[in-house]
Parts: C-alpha cells; structure tokens; sequence
C-alpha cells in the first residue's frame, strides 16, 4: 500500500471511532484556551492506537489534523454568523497537477461568476476555461451563490486545465466544445419540426409529451457527449455534460424517467468520475445517487435481474452495469469505515468479473463474421462463450428490433394517412 493510502486507510478509521465515541476535539480536556492539550491528544491518540491495531505517531497525526479542521471550522461558522462572510474551500483539478485545496472569503449574495473571477486569479487560468461545481450542479455566473444553495463552509470543485501554453488550444477547444454543444442541442430541440423517438429495451416506441421529448433530447445529447469524453478518460469535461444532463433530466416527471434506465445510467456515470477526479468530498453525493441507481436498476431489471432474463433470456450487457454499481459502493463503504460491508461486494465484483469475462479470440471471429465488438461480447455473454449460439443470438436480437421498428413505422404511417383523409373532409 502507498504511503498516501496508508495515511487515507488511518484517518478514516480514526475520524469513525472519533464520531462514534462522540469526541469533540475542539472542546476540554482535548482543547483549551491556551490551545491544544497535547497529552490528552497523546493518550487519545494510544487508545486508538491498541483500539484499531495503527501506529500511534499516525493516529496523533490524523487525530491533530481533525482537531485543526473542527477548530477551522468554528471559526468560519462564527465569522459567518458575523458578517455574513462565508468561507468556501475550493478543490482545484487541473489535467496535469495534483489536486490542491485553498479556502476563499465571499458573500454568498455574490455571483457565480465574481467567485469565478476569485478562483480565475489564484490558478491564472482564463474565465472559459474554468467551470465550478457545488452540490452536484455547474455552477452559473448570472445567479447568486446563495440562490444557487452554496453554504458556508462548503467545498467547491474546480475544473480546469494545465497551464502550460502547450495546452491552451485543447482547453479553448474543450470548453468551446461543451458550450458549443449544449447550445446546438437546445436549439434542435425547439424545432417542433424535429421528431425524436425515445425506444424500451425491445424497441417498442415510448409515446411523451411533447416538452418533455425536448427535456430528454438535450439530456440524453449531453449525457452522450459526456460518455464520449469518459472514454478518453477527460473526467473534467464528462462531469460537466453529465451534471448538464442531471439538471435537464430534472425537468422531466418521475413517471417517464421510471421508463427508460438513461436517468441511472447518468447518475453511475456521475459517481465514476467523481472516483476518478478523486473528490471524497462528493461521495455523501455518490452515495445517494448510487442508491437511486440502484432502486431503478432492480425496478426495471430485478435484483438478480430475472426480470431482464425473464423478457431477454440473458442478462446481456446490464450485468456490467451492475458490477459497475457493485463496485462504486464498495469504494463508498470503504471510505465510510464500512469495511465488512465494501469486503462483501469487492467479492461480488470479483465473482461477477469472471462471470462477464470473453474469449477475446472467440470476439475476433464474430467480428470476422461481420459483426460488432460490442455485439459479439454481449452475445458470447449471453451463450456461454458459444460462438455459433453467439451468432444466432445477435441475429436474432437484429430481427426483433428490425421488426418492432418496422411496426413503429407502419403505425405512423397508419396514423399520417388518418389524419390526411380528417382534413380533406374538414375541407370538402
């Protein structure tokens, strides 16, 4: 284990027991007017010690760290309370540099773009090359911290790029990009003439609201733009669609977001990059959007997904969906001293891991064959590595679509041809 994890797997287990044991660090024996009381500190930190089987030195380490934030933390809320002054801890990501935490001073009546301006000055990076994220949502410049539920005292996420001149082009391109797409998307949207035809998992259309139509399209544009940017694992930029996507996909009713899995596949996608940029500070956010992945998962698949089986006859490529699911809880649970709790579903990972394994030389056949990468995995999956079985399952997964859109079709036709023969008689 790296020495930095090794710090990590200490302070997480010493700030559990410190909330569990109801310590207040800030207050007597461990704390005094005079300052820290550093025997106290001392036998605390040897309790801990022989209680969680850690090296002493590393449990005063993290126990002075906790007592250094909590009494940071007094100190802002009573500033705050004051003169309305809040203090907002700023986790900056740049591309090519180690994550770093400053703390900045502004009224929350401020708007996004002064504390853009704040943060714009610290790391010298342009305005559109910066974007700031709290409580799971891109922060806008036109409204205020507060009408945008920033509090005091909270961490915002920073995402910017390197500044060498080297990089400028790309980060002008990027962010110009997720400008450039948002605007396009809406402005397809509003074209009544456009039609966008959402499909269930056997390709039967699924009849909405026009308004809402609209809300899906933009949200199911950004989220693939987003998916885009995951795959060359540029997190910055994926969180910045993904959290896009999050607000449109808000506007549509739980009703119709029940119908299709794009609204938990968004929110999975969310929590992985938050693992990949390394923010523990979202995870209370990564958890409860993973729990809400998971309710509409089993929902619409089953907790064992038989009810997917029961429609497909095979698990298919949702049961990498739930290894992904699987996998980010366990993350969340270690980092919430769940230990026993993460070690059971790292082992269900593990056991799932194998079950989804392919023959890569099995997949280059059926891609000989005509066939795709993806297709050709998801149908080795389903037969138990049998290439012709394979074959026989995706070509048979091609007539089912095929024909339910065919069905789609003649029923739009059915439906045009009814409404040209009302008009010609509303006109005789």
């Amino acid at each position: 284990m790296s020495s930095e994890l090794q710090i990590d797997n200490v302070f997480i287990q010493v700030r559990d027991k410190l909330q569990k044991d109801g310590v207040k660090l800030w207050q007597e024996p461990y704390y005094l007017n005079t300052g820290a009381s550093i025997s106290d500190l001392q036998r605390l930190a040897e309790d801990y010690s022989i209680a969680l089987n850690l090296p002493c030195d590393s449990c005063y380490a993290a126990i002075s760290e906790l007592q250094t934030h909590a009494l940071e933390k007094l100190k802002q809320r009573d500033r705050f309370k004051e003169s309305g002054i809040a203090t907002l801890k700023i986790k900056i990501l740049n591309q090519n540099a180690s994550p770093k935490l400053i703390s900045k001073e502004i009224l929350l009546s401020s708007l996004g773009s002064d504390l853009k301006n704040i943060v714009s000055e610290h790391v010298e990076v342009p305005l559109d090359k910066l974007k700031l994220i709290a409580g799971g949502k891109v922060l806008h410049d036109t409204e205020s911290l507060h009408s945008q539920c920033v509090q005091n005292g909270q961490q915002i996420l920073a995402l910017t790029l390197s500044e060498s001149s080297t990089d400028i082009k790309e980060a002008e391109n990027r962010y110009q990009e997720i400008e450039s797409v948002k605007a396009d998307t809406h402005l397809l949207a509003s074209d009544d003439s456009f039609y966008m035809e959402l499909e269930d998992q056997a390709g039967n259309p699924i009849d909405i609201p026009s308004k809402e139509r609209k809300a899906l399209m933009i949200a199911m544009a950004l989220h693939e733009k987003g998916r885009s940017a995951l795959k060359k694992e540029d997190y910055a930029k994926a969180l910045v669609f993904f959290l896009d996507a999050d607000n449109e996909f808000s506007q549509c009713n739980s009703q119709l977001l029940n119908l299709v899995d794009n609204y938990a596949l968004l929110d999975l996608d969310i929590a992985w990059c938050y693992l990949c940029l390394q923010s523990v500070s979202h995870l209370p956010e990564a958890f409860n959007r993973l729990k809400r992945c998971e309710s509409m998962f089993e929902r619409s698949y089953g907790p064992n997904l038989e009810r997917l089986i029961a429609v497909k006859g095979t698990p298919g490529n949702e049961a990498a969906l739930f290894l992904r699911l699987h996998l980010l809880q366990g993350i969340v649970l270690f980092h919430q001293n769940k230990r026993q709790e993460a070690l059971r579903l790292f082992q269900k990972v593990e056991l799932e891991l194998q079950q989804l394994k392919v023959d890569e030389n099995k997949v280059s056949s059926l891609v000989e064959l005509g066939y795709s990468t993806a297709e050709a995995r998801l149908g080795l999956r389903a037969t138990h590595g049998d290439v012709n079985l394979a074959a026989n399952y995706i070509n048979e997964n091609r007539e089912k679509r095929a024909e339910s859109r065919k069905k789609a079709l003649a029923e739009k036709i059915l439906q045009s041809r009814n409404l040209v023969n009302v008009l010609m008689e509303n006109s005789m």
